[in-house]
Parts: C-alpha cells; structure tokens; sequence
C-alpha cells in the first residue's frame, strides 16, 4: 500500500473495513482536517450512480487516525 492510501487525506472515500456493514465516509474537505491531532474529521456518504453524496441524516464526526489500516474496526481505502 502506497503512503497516500495509508494517511487519509481530504476528499478520499473509505469504507468500514469490518464485514456486517456497509458504510463508507469521507474524510471532509475542509478547514476542520486535523492530521496533526491524530483525528480527522468525517462524514458518512452513500454512492448514487456514479456520484458520491453525504448520507441522510449524516453528522460530522472525529476518526482516530489508528483506525484508518485497513483491519476490522478500522477503514479500508476505496478511491479519492
């Protein structure tokens, strides 16, 4: 896995690594992206066609960045 696939970055989509759901998140294009805080804000996004758009009801919400591995409990990279 390359380093840009490993470090999330803003406006990449990953989805929930483990396997009873099927979530994906952005990790928000905005001024709130905190890498050096050890989070990064996200939001849940669900894919119409071929277009990415925030969830119903989505909130924005702070992701460790010890989650974004790949492993269950974690996320895993789907593009961006």
């Amino acid at each position: 896995m390359s380093e840009s696939k490993t470090t999330p970055r803003s406006g990449q989509i990953w989805q929930e690594a483990d396997p009873r759901f099927e979530r994906f998140i952005i990790i928000t294009p905005d001024v709130n992206y905190m890498p050096t805080d050890g989070k990064v804000e996200v939001r849940r996004v669900i894919k119409t066609g071929k277009l990415w758009g925030y969830a119903p009801r989505s909130r924005f919400t702070l992701a460790s960045l010890s989650r974004f591995n790949g492993k269950r409990g974690g996320y895993r990279y789907v593009e961006g």
